[in-house]
């Protein structure tokens, strides 16, 4: 998978580190370290293959299960959301990450025109969100990086949450 080092250097947030070579999946062993994510186990198909890996983001301690699947493109993602109290918060932050502010407003735009369809829902202690995209692998990863950037770096306004 030619793109796994740019999904994990847009994940890692450091493309300083970015090691000049590209990662693939045959080239990963476990325990090495790529842009900042700790591979912790190589997944292989039938033919004994790689095609995918579970890797550990070292400062955060974020899980990435990346597998390669002759399908369209598409991602699950998911993140641990314990709640703080019974007003709903996990449930609220997941419409306001990927609606609200600029970013937010920008991904739920987008997904029209990049023939992208998408789900989230929130769930005892997790929150998901998975999409896919008919529209090929180059399509996928600007959708991909869009929908990250709006997860990971929100800019909804306090205006947005109060309402």
């Amino acid at each position: 998978m030619k793109r796994l080092a740019l999904l994990l250097v847009f994940l890692s947030l450091s493309p300083a580190a970015v090691a000049q070579r590209a990662a693939t999946y045959a080239t990963l062993a476990e325990g090495q370290t790529v842009s900042g994510f700790r591979t912790l186990a190589i997944y292989v198909n039938d033919a004994d293959r790689p095609m995918g890996a579970r890797l550990v983001h070292e400062k955060s301690g974020f899980t990435l299960d990346l597998v390669e699947i002759e399908s369209v493109p598409q991602a699950f993602v998911w993140v641990t959301t314990f709640p703080t109290s019974d007003m709903g918060e996990p449930h609220t932050q997941e419409h306001l990450l990927l609606g609200k502010g600029m970013k937010g407003m920008a991904v739920a735009g987008h997904e029209p025109m990049s023939l992208a369809s998408s789900t989230a829902f929130t769930q005892q202690w997790r929150t998901c969100y998975s999409f896919y995209t008919s529209a090929g692998m180059d399509v996928f990863y600007d959708e991909f990086e869009r929908r990250m950037d709006a997860l990971l770096h929100p800019d909804y306004t306090d205006e947005e949450i109060r309402r």
